[in-house]
C-alpha cells in the first residue's frame, strides 16, 4: 500500500481541501458556508481554526500533504513565511504563531499529521520566556526554526508578540509534558479565558468563525 495516499485519504485537512463535501467542516457547516478558506493560491490556504479560543485565529496549511512545514521544500517554508508576515502586517493586534509538528509514526501533535500554522491575536505582550521553558533553542525567525527542525522526530515551534522565535523538541516536550492542544491551554490559563481550551467543546457551528470568513478579506498577504 502506499502509505503516504494512505494518510492522505485519511487526512482531514486533505479531505476539506480536495473533497470539500467529504469533511468534517462540511457535516457542521454546509448550511451556513461553503468553505471557510478566506485567503489562497496554489500552494496554501489560511482558514479560520474551528474552536476560536480568541476571535481571529487562523491557520496556513499547505495544499499539499506534509506532517510538517519543516518537511517542505525550503522554496515552499519561504512561501509560507512570507504568508504569515502578511497576517501579522495586517494591523490586526498582536499576534503569537505556533506548530506543534509531529509526525504520524512517533506521535504527538494535534492527531492531525498535516502542517498547519496556528496564527493567534491576543490581547497583550506574550513573551517567549513565558511560553517556553529555559532550554530552549532560539531562532533568528521562522525560517531557521524550521530549518533546524528538519531533522527532529518532533517539535514545538513558537513566535512572540514581539517576533521572537524559539523550539523546543521531543525530549522536552516529553520532558515537560507538552502534549496535545498545549498552546490553546496555556492561552487561556494566561489571558484567563473563560472559552474551552479543546476545540472539541465548542458550539458548533461557531459563530465567531462565520463572521470571521464572511468579514476577513485578504487582498494579498504573499
Amino acid at each position: 500500500m502506499d502509505t503516504n495516499s494512505s494518510a492522505k485519504s485519511e487526512c482531514e485537512f486533505c479531505r476539506e481541501l480536495t473533497s470539500p463535501c467529504e469533511s468534517r467542516f462540511s457535516l457542521i457547516y454546509s448550511d451556513v458556508l461553503k468553505s471557510r478558506i478566506i485567503w489562497e493560491d496554489g500552494e496554501f490556504v489560511v482558514i479560520p481554526t474551528l474552536g476560536q479560543i480568541l476571535k481571529g485565529s487562523l491557520l496556513i496549511v499547505p495544499r499539499i500533504h506534509a506532517e510538517r512545514f519543516a518537511d517542505l521544500p525550503s522554496e515552499s517554508r519561504s512561501h509560507a513565511q512570507a504568508i504569515f508576515a502578511g497576517i501579522i502586517k495586517s494591523g490586526r493586534g498582536p499576534m503569537i504563531a505556533f506548530e506543534h509538528g509531529a509526525r504520524c509514526l512517533t506521535g504527538g501533535g494535534c492527531g492531525i499529521f498535516h502542517a498547519h500554522l496556528h496564527i493567534v491575536p491576543v490581547p497583550k505582550s506574550f513573551r517567549i520566556d513565558q511560553i517556553l521553558p529555559a532550554g530552549r533553542a532560539e531562532h533568528a525567525g521562522l525560517l531557521e526554526a524550521w530549518q533546524k527542525n528538519e531533522l527532529t522526530d518532533e517539535y514545538l515551534i513558537v513566535g512572540d508578540t514581539s517576533g521572537d522565535f524559539a523550539s523546543v523538541d521531543r525530549a522536552m516536550i516529553k520532558g515537560f509534558g507538552i502534549s496535545s492542544q498545549h498552546m490553546r491551554k496555556l492561552i487561556a490559563k494566561h489571558f484567563e479565558i473563560e472559552r474551552p481550551w479543546d476545540w472539541r467543546e465548542y458550539d458548533q457551528p461557531e459563530p465567531d468563525l462565520i463572521q470571521l470568513v464572511n468579514e476577513w478579506r485578504l487582498a494579498d498577504v504573499s
